[in-house]
């Protein structure tokens, strides 16, 4: 049997210290304490000198190659000079000692190498924002730099040595790379969200950054799901997964009560409106609350991608977290000169964050630049070279540095190109002849290209393809675009360019339109910027038109979520009309969201074409767009604006459709701002106009509302008889939402006949309608006036149960139900003499529809002040509200007031 034996390395360690008369423990101080000062002090532990100089039996794997630094210590401390045969054989011993000899020597790619030399201050500086959060004082901090300056990997790296320091510190990463040239709405908050309650089957190793995070994540994850479903289930769905929560369920993770809410959530999650009214106050509920439990760091990478949603929720985040008791800190990362671009993102909105940010904390903007450049550039080059090349020349380190400034990225990447090539390293006179650029666009360019020359001549074309659509695309719009074979596909994206040439890696799984597709990302958004920009502007608007109409054969010509990429496609192609069309498409979507910011983004684009003389009717769309998203968010004199204009513009050109839904909007208004009279006159104009147009599906809804607005007048039986149309046409369109709107407006005028039980019934097979389709918005409305049969008929306690059906959180209840569930339930604490439940109810509901400008509404909230007034007997209050009410009926009238019996006997009482 053969001796175990020390390696080539161990036996000169052993005999170099045994001539110089050292024990290890005083090889490893000596090593560990070098005389030249030139070397960088290396950490040479007794163990390591003792694992050297092991015997090993010779069938025993070789262990890992040591670190160059160790093996420079080692060697200074027996004085072995560098160029002499000893010092050679030194070299050559370690390198024949460590297993992989041939392989490149880069760390696994799962943790990016990193070399800390000219960035000691930045690390500093992140780690103390760090361990301030973990001492509960929460904070936000930007970390500036320009493309390739590293500043991933340099949080990344903090935040691993962050873990170590802190054991239940918890790291949640997102991105803002979007697709279609814009970020995915709140992209960033979803992935750190879907995280934080486990689902990291898509978060790739920069999101999870270690196994102790990951891990970390698994343990806090029913937690996280608890904090969701308790204190902000308006997520679910719009956020986060409902696939992610059964996952976690499924694997057994949760207990039995827990499970219990979450199914409960789930249920209610499948039947509520798509967007909660304030997203932003959810999320940070669900940062506090997770925080609770140990500290969090929320990292949002790359900001300057952001959409508007994700700048509006970060400026909300932290204003609730200035000067909070909370173990929170948001590190994001932007690239500044993109914020001066108006090609990606939505830049206004981030650059008034960054604003925001400097007037809430202390010096929250930390800049990379100046590891860029000068001595922290050198010292950078230096250090990676002397890990990962330590034999090359000196003359090699000083044309990298030229070359590159000492940018991460570049000084990575050209490393690597000289070891898979097999380049001989540059001399000084190669120097001379520049063989790369040093202008760093240009070192980027030829690295990318020779990258791009490398693969078979197929391969390019594809990559082309998929640059058009950013630095994620989707497989599937490339697989039509270029005609190819799902099975070819899969075989060039995963087996080539992904694990052979690493130009790709795969992404997570998305659904637009209810068709599944499969994500790839550039291996770095330079390579995608440099391949589309190589990019001659014939075959750019070529592509740029083939995604359009492959994203057009995937997901279908509606109002969907693709549809803002297919508009998107079609305007960098120059096709400005078929963009507009489905700017408009994105808009409605938008909407359907309650996302109006993007529904305007969507909408403005239209006008910002310039297609008012080619096509005036999608002008006239766009404008009535914009006008409902003003109403949506509460700005009905901005609303009003625009649907004149678009109504101007629908009677010069003759554009009988706009001017339709123009007085069918108009109308709206009217009807909200108690202009009964006005309102009846539009929406007449417009079934008439739709119904000769033979629009049969708007002529429904704009009955409904017809049906309302002399509802309002009193006049009962042309409401009766708009609303009977109404119900009789959705039903020959075989449109159950459309009879539900039919059904609540001539419920409206059976309760104020006192036909209760007529009432009844339309209504509960409204709520069942719209219940069935989801339509939660359309069932609240109708438990409301539920409420109020029940009240009439002295039914406290239904119509008590009926009104707080609609005050779920689960239901997200719009401001205007929410107005007229607040004056329900003082009707019916009133009619209790609950009096001080019934003066909160009015005077809420009072608040409410003020913000949302329903003027003759607000009648019957102040004479249910009044009335409570008077029955306690608050005489103070008595003048002061009636003359409010005096003024408010000789300005606006009494069109449009709910209950105006009840505002005389107010008045006489």
């Amino acid at each position: 049997m053969t001796k175990p034996q020390r390696s080539p390395l161990g036996k000169l360690v052993y005999a170099y210290r045994k001539h110089l008369h050292l024990t290890q423990a005083g090889l490893a101080d000596l090593a560990s304490h070098p005389a030249n000062p030139a070397l960088d002090q290396a950490t040479v532990s007794v163990r390591t000198v003792s694992d050297i100089e092991q015997k090993l039996p010779p069938d025993a794997p070789k262990p890992r190659p040591r670190r160059p630094a160790t093996i420079r210590a080692l060697a200074e401390a027996f004085d072995l000079t560098p160029d002499t045969p000893a010092y050679d054989e030194f070299l050559a011993a370690a390198r024949e000692s460590s297993a992989d000899d041939a392989a490149p020597p880069f760390p696994d790619p799962e943790v990016p190498l990193f070399v800390p030399d000219g960035r000691e201050a930045h690390l500093e500086r992140l780690a103390a924002a760090i361990d301030m959060a973990a001492g509960e004082r929460a904070g936000v901090l930007f970390v500036e730099a320009a493309p390739g300056t590293g500043k991933t990997t340099l949080v990344a790296h903090v935040c691993r040595q962050a873990l170590d320091r802190h054991d239940r510190l918890v790291v949640l990463w997102g991105d803002c790379v979007g697709r279609t040239g814009a970020a995915d709405p709140w992209q960033p908050f979803r992935q750190a969200l879907g995280t934080l309650v486990g689902d990291t089957a898509a978060a790739g190793h920069q999101q999870l950054l270690s196994g102790k995070n990951a891990g970390r994540i698994a343990f806090r994850a029913p937690m996280g799901i608890r904090t969701v479903v308790d204190d902000a289930p308006g997520l679910i769905d719009r956020f986060i997964s409902p696939e992610a929560f059964r996952a976690q369920a499924r694997a057994g993770r949760l207990d039995a009560e827990t499970s219990r809410r979450l199914d409960r959530a789930l249920d209610a999650a499948s039947i509520v409106p798509a967007a909660p009214l304030d997203p932003g106050h959810l999320v940070f509920r669900v940062i506090r609350r997770y925080a609770a439990s140990g500290p969090v760091i929320l990292v949002l990478e790359d900001l300057h991608w952001a959409d508007t949603g994700t700048a509006d929720m970060l400026a909300y985040l932290m204003r609730g977290l200035e000067r909070q008791r909370l173990p929170v800190l948001v590190i994001a990362t932007y690239r500044p000169l993109d914020l001066e671009s108006s090609r990606l993102g939505d830049h206004p909105a981030v650059r008034h964050v960054l604003t925001e940010a400097i007037r809430r904390f202390d010096d929250p903007i930390l800049d990379l630049a100046d590891t860029v450049g000068g001595a922290p550039g050198r010292a950078f080059v230096n250090a990676v070279v002397d890990q990962i090349l330590p034999d090359a020349p000196h003359a090699f380190r000083e044309i990298l540095f030229e070359q590159t400034a000492g940018l991460p990225l570049f000084v990575l990447t050209m490393l690597r190109w000289y070891l898979d090539e097999g380049q001989p390293f540059p001399s000084e006179a190669d120097a001379a002849g520049d063989p790369v650029p040093a202008r760093l666009p240009a070192v980027i360019e030829t690295l990318f290209a020779g990258l791009i020359d490398r693969l078979p001549p197929e391969f390019p074309p594809l990559l082309d393809a998929a640059s058009v659509q950013g630095a994620t695309f989707s497989a599937e719009v490339v697989m039509r675009v270029m005609g190819l074979s799902r099975s070819i596909l899969i075989e060039r994206l995963d087996d080539q360019l992904t694990l052979r040439f690493k130009a790709l890696s795969a992404g997570g799984v998305t659904t637009i339109a209810g068709q599944r597709g499969h994500d790839y990302h550039f291996s770095h958004a330079l390579l995608r910027d440099y391949l589309y920009h190589r990019l001659s502007r014939l075959r750019r608007e070529h592509l740029h038109a083939a995604t359009a109409e492959a994203m057009l054969a995937l997901y279908g010509d509606g109002e969907h979520d693709g549809a803002a990429g297919i508009a998107w496609h079609f305007d960098q192609a120059g096709e400005r009309q078929r963009a507009a069309a489905y700017f408009i498409k994105a808009g409605l979507a938008a909407m359907a969201r309650h996302e109006y910011t993007g529904a305007r983004r969507h909408f403005q684009r239209v006008g910002e074409l310039k297609l008012r003389k080619q096509d005036p009717f999608v002008v006239a769309q766009a404008l009535i767009g914009l006008g409902n998203c003003a109403y949506g968010e509460g700005h009905p004199a901005d609303a009003a604006r625009l649907f004149e204009r678009a109504h101007d513009l629908a009677l010069r050109e003759r554009l009988p459709l706009p001017r339709a839904a123009c007085l069918t909007s108009m109308g709206r208004l009217d009807f909200d701002a108690g202009r009964m009279r006005e309102g009846v006159v539009r929406v007449t104009n417009a079934v008439e106009l739709l119904t000769e147009l033979g629009d049969e599906r708007e002529a429904c809804r704009a009955l409904g509302l017809l049906s309302h607005l002399h509802y309002g007048l009193g006049h009962y039986d042309d409401a009766v008889r708009a609303a009977q149309r109404a119900i009789t046409l959705g039903t020959r369109l075989q449109d159950d939402l459309l009879i539900v709107n039919g059904l609540t407006a001539l419920a409206n005028c059976w309760l104020d006949l006192g036909l209760y039980d007529e009432a009844e019934i339309d209504l509960r097979r409204a709520i069942g309608l719209s219940e069935e389709h989801g339509s939660t918005h359309r069932a609240s409305l109708c438990w409301l006036n539920l409420a109020l049969g029940e009240f009439e008929r002295e039914r406290w306690e239904s119509a008590s149960a009926a009104i707080e059906i609609v005050f779920d959180p689960a239901r997200n209840a719009t401001s205007r139900l929410l107005g007229l569930a607040e004056f329900n339930a003082g009707l019916v604490a009133e009619a209790r003499e609950e009096w001080v439940v019934a003066r909160q109810r009015f005077q809420a509901s009072f608040d409410i529809r003020v913000a949302n400008g329903q003027h003759a509404l607000t009648l019957d909230s102040l004479a249910g002040l009044l009335r409570v007034a008077t029955a306690q007997r608050r005489h103070a209050e008595l003048r002061p509200l009636t003359a409010e009410i005096g003024r408010r009926v000789e300005s606006e009238g009494l069109d449009g007031v709910g209950h105006p019996g009840w505002l005389f006997a107010s008045l006489a009482g």
